[in-house]
């Protein structure tokens, strides 16, 4: 994956999660299950397409990153222990 294919999915997650605050206003404790399920199996899916290995851990790191500062601990907790057991 290219840079600016990395920046164009980065952008892309920014606009998705800037929805997903605007339509909940709510943190993600309060998020039900399934709409974490959807949520992990989609940032999952993405970051493993990419296909060399510190370009997809970069990715990753990002992704944990932002949702960390955008408060979406559940999330945040879920993904960073899938992607420790993969």
């Amino acid at each position: 994956m290219t840079k600016e294919k990395l920046d164009l999915a980065l952008a892309e997650f920014d606009r998705s999660l800037a929805e997903m605050n605007a339509r909940l206003h709510v943190s993600s404790k309060e998020i039900g299950a399934a709409f974490l399920d959807e949520w992990e199996r989609i940032l999952l899916e993405h970051i493993r397409e990419i296909g060399s290995e510190r370009t997809r851990n970069a990715f990753a790191v990002e992704i944990l990153l932002r949702l960390q500062r955008s408060g979406h601990e559940e999330l945040w907790k879920r993904l960073l222990d899938k992607l420790a057991s993969d």
